[in-house]
C-alpha cells in the first residue's frame, strides 16, 4: 500500500534533500516546496517559494491535488536558516536577521501546518515531523537567534501535537546534531581555522563523525510511518551521541 503524499519544505539540498530522496524511496508522492532548486527527480512535485509566503502554500496544496489527487497526508517543516547566515551573539545580531529567522524558521513552520492541517484532520489523520535542532535543548555560541528559533520549533510541536491527538494527527520533532551539510560546512568556513575547528567538533562527539543526511532521514522516515503510531509530541535526538554528556574526550589527554 502506497503510504501517501508528502510535503516538505527545503527540500531540495542538505538534509531535505535526504528526506525527499528517502521519502520517494518508500513509496510517497513527494511535493517539495524550496527557496533554491536543486537537483531533484522528475517525479517530484517542485515549487520553488517561500514558505513565509501564505500563497506559496496555496499553490502547493493546489499542485499536490491536481498532481497526486489530494491534499499531502504527510508533512516535514525542515526548511530553516542556519549555518554561517545566522552566526553572533545578542548585540552582533542585526534585529533585521533576527526577525528573519524567526519568520523563517518558525512562521513558515505555523503557515504550514495551517494550510496543511486542515485537510488531514478532515481525513482523521496525518503525520507531522518538525525539524528543530539539539540546540533547541542546548545553547551553542555565536547562534543565539538559529537557537531560540529552533526552542520555539520544538514547543510548537509539542503544542501542536496535543491539540490534534484526538483529531488523528501526529506531529514529532527531530532533533539533529552536527550533520555534514553544505550549510554546515559554510558553518565552518567563518571560523579563522576551520580545519581546526572541524576537528574540535569531529572529536567532540563520541562516535567521532559528523552524521550523514541519510540518518536524520531514516529518523523522519520513522516517524512518518505506522511503525511510530504511539509517538506524539516526542522529541528524538539523531546527534551521533554529541549531547550524552557534558564533556567527551578523545582519549589522548588523559581521564
Amino acid at each position: 500500500m502506497q503510504p501517501g503524499i508528502a510535503l516538505v519544505t527545503g527540500g531540495a539540498a542538505g538534509i531535505g534533500r535526504a528526506v525527499t530522496l528517502r521519502l520517494l524511496a518508500d513509496g510517497y508522492d513527494v511535493v517539495v516546496i524550496d527557496r533554491q532548486p536543486g537537483e531533484l527527480p522528475p517525479a517530484v512535485e517542485f515549487l520553488q517559494a517561500d514558505q513565509r509566503d501564505e500563497e506559496a502554500w496555496r499553490r502547493a496544496l493546489a499542485a499536490s491535488i491536481e498532481r497526486f489527487g489530494a491534499a499531502p497526508s504527510a508533512l516535514v517543516l525542515n526548511a530553516a536558516i542556519g549555518g554561517a547566515a545566522v552566526v553572533g551573539d545578542i548585540e552582533t545580531v542585526s534585529i533585521e536577521r533576527w526577525q528573519e529567522v524567526f519568520e523563517v524558521n518558525v512562521t513558515g513552520a505555523v503557515l504550514g501546518l495551517r494550510a496543511c492541517l486542515p485537510a488531514m484532520v478532515a481525513e482523521g489523520s496525518g503525520s507531522v515531523v518538525i525539524m528543530a535542532s539539539v540546540d533547541a535543548f542546548l545553547a551553542e555560541q555565536g547562534a543565539v537567534a538559529y537557537a531560540c528559533s529552533k526552542a520555539t520549533l520544538l514547543q510548537l510541536g509539542r503544542c501542536v501535537a496535543v491539540d490534534y491527538a484526538r483529531r488523528g494527527v501526529r506531529v514529532n520533532v527531530v532533533c539533529p546534531g552536527i550533520v555534514d551539510t553544505p550549510g554546515f560546512r559554510a558553518h565552518l568556513g567563518t571560523s579563522a581555522d576551520p580545519a581546526r575547528f572541524e576537528s574540535y567538533r569531529t572529536q567532540r562527539t563520541p562516535l567521532e563523525r559528523f552524521l550523514d543526511p541519510t540518518e536524520v532521514a531514516g529518523v523522519v522516515s520513522f516517524l512518518l510511518g505506522p511503525d511510530a503510531s504511539g509517538m506524539t509530541g516526542s522529541a528524538v535526538v539523531v546527534d551521533a551521541g554529541l549531547t550524552a554528556s557534558y564533556d567527551f574526550r578523545s582519549g589522548e589527554e588523559g581521564a
